[in-house]
């Protein structure tokens, strides 16, 4: 059975005036299951929500630096410690990258695309498929050494994409 969205609000206010899940379920004639689903799907939601202002002042701070290119200033504006600042600023990059929720899909998708590319290079060869297949297992962070072993492609492919990959983490 599908509910609508205010009822679902009204269930979810429900829960949060009176703390108590038994009571929701009967009161609303509900599945226990149901109410705590959707009890734990607003939480979450909070969560994400809380996450996402964390993200964007991170990105505040990454963006300042950006701009003004000097850890001194990136320090005084943030209270920051001096020393910690590049270190903070790497760290932050790396979180709002890798740690977004939207990175976890990106990957699966990756991992889904992977075989069908790995079977056309294995068909054909082609050094234009060949690239499409180093790109995808470089952002899925797997080594030189791993690729050169796998794949065995030329150098000069390796550095391009290394390079394509360099112009799509600095965006």
């Amino acid at each position: 059975m599908r509910y609508s969205d205010e009822f679902i609000d009204e269930v979810v206010k429900s829960y949060l005036r009176t703390k108590n899940k038994s009571f929701v379920s009967k009161k609303y004639n509900i599945n226990l299951h149901t109410v705590r689903y959707w009890i734990e799907r607003y939480e979450s939601d909070l969560k994400i929500k809380d996450y996402a202002k964390e993200l964007a002042e991170k990105a505040v701070v990454l963006a300042y630096y950006d701009e003004v290119k000097s850890y001194d200033l990136v320090a005084k504006k943030f209270d920051l410690e001096r020393n910690e600042v590049k270190k903070i600023l790497e760290d932050y990059r790396d979180e709002i990258f890798y740690l977004t929720p939207k990175f976890r899909e990106i990957k699966a998708e990756f991992r889904r695309l992977l075989p069908f590319f790995t079977k056309v290079y294995e068909k054909n060869h082609s050094l234009m498929v060949l690239e499409k297949v180093l790109l995808i297992e470089m952002y899925l962070g797997r080594t030189d050494d791993y690729l050169l072993e796998k794949y065995n492609p030329p150098s000069h492919l390796l550095d391009k994409v290394r390079k394509s990959m360099k112009g799509f983490d600095e965006s």
